[in-house]
């Protein structure tokens, strides 16, 4: 019978890096810290237990059943998990980028595209985050708003609030500030269209490639509706549910101290924010380090999760579309 399972990190160096996840990477800053990841050649690799060693997708591929739960293809040659989660710990902003929607991404040859969202822990007095467009403009606003480097000035800027959380649909051209750190929760797909970058130089002197006809071909035209960030979709006894996208929720639960967490008969991804541990129904325990991700499979039905300091935990699901059939 599967378990709570554990991931080692994986420490990404990003240009744009605060320093505060690992040491650099041939003297770039670390940036991001992959939690959880089912992506070829980044692939997680379980930390814990009886299964330690092996990769998520070889869990996936040999426990399905127990893994995925209701959601579950028999028909379907292998499943991938349908999230990746990182940390992310920004110095400097990001580029203004932009990810494809599924039927994008499909027409290029890839499984599927990139919505995701950003969970604040913590950031800077004035940081902030840019977040779709802040009115209507067409392919030519977008291309001399690119050659004349205002480009950021189309977008919404938006304070970069801990505890919020803001929804980043596939097609909606961002970018997050320096001084942030922050928990992303995405489809897996590691896709962007980076349509500028502040001017920036790597540490070669070179600037870095911009893909402004793909970034084009993807990018929504209409403005940033507001009411998609930064909002509550629903609250319930000690939790809060952030955000529903179609390919995944975001809740937070507040543990007071220990509260009880049922997969409803999906897997579901903790995140606890604070030292914390997780109990199955069985007895097995399990400590967890702030930000250390746990993958509750479906088959352990429910945990008992006790904060061990205080503070809530972040938990990730998968919606049903999203366990998506892998016929290579």
């Amino acid at each position: 019978m599967l378990y709570p399972l554990t991931f080692h990190p994986i420490h990404v160096a990003r240009i744009w890096g605060g320093g505060h996840i690992a040491p650099p990477k041939n003297g770039v800053p670390v940036g991001e810290s992959w939690l959880v990841s089912p992506l070829p050649g980044c692939e997680s690799v379980v930390a814990n237990g009886r299964l330690k060693g092996q990769t998520l997708g070889q869990v996936c591929n040999e426990y399905p059943k127990e893994l995925f739960g209701q959601l579950w293809r028999k028909e379907a040659c292998s499943q991938v998990f349908p999230l990746l989660i990182k940390l992310i710990d920004t110095a400097q902003p990001l580029s203004v980028q932009v990810h494809p929607d599924d039927r994008y991404a499909r027409q290029h040859g890839e499984p599927n595209g990139k919505s995701e969202a950003w969970y604040v822990l913590d950031a800077q007095p004035g940081s902030t985050v840019l977040l779709g467009l802040r009115e209507a403009v067409d392919e030519e606003e977008i291309r001399e708003a690119v050659r004349s480097g205002t480009l950021p000035r189309l977008l919404r800027e938006l304070p970069a609030i801990p505890g919020e959380c803001y929804h980043v649909p596939a097609g909606e051209m961002h970018s997050v500030g320096g001084g942030i750190r922050l928990i992303e929760v995405q489809q897996p797909s590691d896709r962007t269209f980076r349509l500028y970058d502040w001017g920036r130089t790597d540490a070669e002197g070179h600037p870095r490639e911009l893909h402004l006809q793909q970034g084009l071909e993807a990018v929504s035209s209409s403005p940033y509706p507001l009411d998609s960030s930064a909002s509550v979709v629903q609250e319930r006894k000690n939790a809060t549910q952030l955000v529903a996208d179609p390919h995944f929720t975001i809740s937070i639960l507040q543990l007071s101290p220990q509260t009880e967490l049922s997969t409803d008969g999906v897997p579901v991804v903790a995140i606890p924010l604070c030292q914390a541990r997780v109990t199955t129904q069985s007895g097995d325990s399990l400590a967890l380090a702030p930000l250390q991700a746990a993958l509750i499979p479906a088959s352990v039905g429910g945990v008992y999760l006790e904060a061990v300091s205080g503070g809530p935990v972040l938990v990730a699901t998968p919606v049903r579309q999203e366990l998506r059939e892998n016929t290579l």
